[in-house]
């Protein structure tokens, strides 16, 4: 007897998903860090050489994988090398690494939503102070989050891929995409630099292309784009 294995029940579904698999605080907060860093407009260039000629090939590769095998990580590369355990080894890092990943954001999510429950309450001038987040890491509160948040995780997962994990992303990600928005208009209300945007495009030497290179390396291109990971395996139904 065969276990019918779910899928996403929209192509729409999947992509919100898969967008809200990837993007995440190095999105957010380091990539802008990085890009100033290192060249503005410039810097930009170099991240679309890199993914366009690394990230789109990897990602179709793990999407023709899933689609060709209808396996989960771990079932598809038994399927495509039987006899080989290397192969098999990818699978089980393709659960492995995502788990680490995952507990690691566990953390960084559990200081996030201390510091909005700290900002809808208007403690604005506490949040500020440089002894804070030493006092809250230590605190109860933080246990109380983990608890609240795993909970939250553990119930999308239970309803499915379809009914949990495609109908939260179909909510959070638009929510996050206002967000965003409105986070911009905010910026450009106070920025002062917008004739530096363009400003490094004459840094484009052999140099700093390297030096960009490796400041995007892994971390900036592969990571950020969660590929690797063996989420784009679970495929949206051909029907």
């Amino acid at each position: 007897m065969s276990i019918k294995r779910e899928q996403f029940g929209s192509k729409i579904g999947f992509i919100l998903a898969a967008a809200g698999s990837a993007v995440g605080i190095g999105n957010l907060v380091g990539f802008p860090v990085n890009a100033t860093k290192n060249g503005g407009a410039a810097f930009l260039i170099v991240y679309a050489v890199f993914v366009v000629l690394i990230c789109l090939p990897v990602m179709l590769a793990e999407l023709s994988l899933g689609r060709h095998s209808q396996r989960n990580p771990i079932g598809a590369y038994k399927r495509l090398a039987p006899d080989s355990k290397i192969w098999q080894l990818g699978g089980w890092l393709s659960v492995i690494t995502p788990f680490m990943i995952a507990v690691f954001y566990m953390v960084i999510t559990v200081w996030i939503l201390g510091y909005l429950v700290g900002a809808v309450f208007g403690n604005l001038d506490l949040l500020g102070q440089a002894n804070y987040f030493n006092a809250f890491i230590t605190s109860k509160q933080v246990y109380f989050l983990l608890v609240l948040l795993t909970s939250l995780i553990v119930f999308i997962l239970y309803q499915g891929v379809a009914e949990g994990i495609e109908r939260g992303a179909k909510l959070m990600m638009p929510t996050l995409f206002f967000m965003l928005i409105g986070l911009v208009i905010f910026v450009l209300k106070f920025w002062a630099y917008h004739d530096k945007l363009f400003a490094h495009y004459r840094n484009l030497s052999k140099e700093n292309f390297l030096k960009w290179a490796k400041e995007l390396g892994l971390d900036e291109d592969q990571f950020e784009n969660d590929l690797g990971s063996g989420k784009f395996k679970t495929q949206v139904d051909d029907d």
